[in-house]
């Protein structure tokens, strides 16, 4: 590859089990009122697609996973995956994805 790729990562933040989550329990209730008694949880979650430059899929996970612990997710709160969904050498070939 000649000069850096461009790589789409999408990093999914959500509480960790633990940690009560009402928004879930308000959407469980709302589907439990819509008549959908089989669902008996629902967690919440959300997550960030970004698109960055690295050299290799590894520096750009490296740097997906630093972005995500600092600033995407609250450590104590919450766990995060991070997953490169594409990448795309500077001459528009795949990288090495």
């Amino acid at each position: 590859m000649t000069g850096p790729g461009r790589y789409r990562i999408r990093v999914e933040v959500s509480l960790r089990p633990a940690i009560y989550d009402p928004q879930g329990e308000a959407i469980r209730r709302a589907l439990r009122a819509a008549g959908t008694a089989e669902v008996i949880s629902v967690r919440q979650g959300k997550s960030f697609d970004l698109e960055l430059t690295a050299a290799a899929r590894a520096e750009a996970e490296e740097r997906a996973t630093e972005v995500a612990g600092r600033v995407l997710a609250s450590p104590v709160l919450e766990d995060f995956k991070v997953r490169v969904l594409s990448g795309v050498s500077s001459a528009g070939a795949p990288a090495d994805t």
